[in-house]
């Protein structure tokens, strides 16, 4: 008589054949984390360059609130405030012509010289430019209405920044940065370039 009940066990074959199943499982699924790994490993570094460099060309053109007097270019009817980015250099209430980018000696091409609109409690004169701190490390710096450099947080690894102007006829000025930075031994490099148009021009 034939006993239904009776528990049957794996026999070798199935054994070795549901074990090579889930090593085959396992080897597939450790070789994409590998390839996923080695990708982020290699373009995490690239990725932060691109940060770097894009965060340097927004702060250069948007800026952030002055803390001068003057008219605020996105709201003209408040006042003890200001946009200090270079796409609200004015020429207007200074007179000068449009900003000047440095052509001689180590900074040329790699500052932009501008005017904000007018301020009767103090210079209106503003730069960005491409410095260095006493250890060698370059970023970007703003100059400021006491004349007094100050380093744009965040830009620290730009290793060049260039000024242009893209057109005879417009306002438009073409800014390129380079950052580079070493990312857990790896060294990678990239370039971001934006074309500022001048809002008060």
């Amino acid at each position: 008589m034939l006993n239904i009940n009776r528990r049957r066990s794996f026999t070798l074959v199935e054994t070795m054949v549901a074990s090579s199943i889930a090593i085959y499982i396992f080897l597939c699924a450790w070789a994409m984390y590998m390839i996923a790994w080695t990708w982020w490993y290699e373009i995490s570094p690239q990725i932060e360059c691109q940060r770097i460099a894009r965060l340097a060309i927004s702060e250069i053109s948007e800026g952030a609130i002055d803390a001068t007097l003057g008219t605020d270019a996105w709201c003209p009817n408040s006042y003890n405030q200001r946009r200090n980015g270079f796409k609200w250099a004015s020429c207007v209430d200074s007179g000068d012509v449009l900003p000047t980018i440095t052509d001689l000696g180590p900074n040329s091409g790699h500052r932009i010289n501008f005017k904000l609109e007018n301020d009767p409690k103090g210079s209106n004169a503003r730069s960005f430019y491409l410095g260095q701190d006493a250890y060698g490390v370059k970023a970007v710096y703003y100059l400021y209405v006491n004349n007094s450099p100050q380093i744009i947080k965040g830009t620290s690894g730009i290793t060049d920044l260039t000024f242009e102007k893209a057109d005879l006829a417009l306002p438009l000025y073409k800014v390129t940065a380079t950052a580079e930075k070493v990312v857990r031994g790896v060294k990678r490099s990239a370039t971001y370039t934006d074309y500022i148009l001048l809002r008060n021009v």
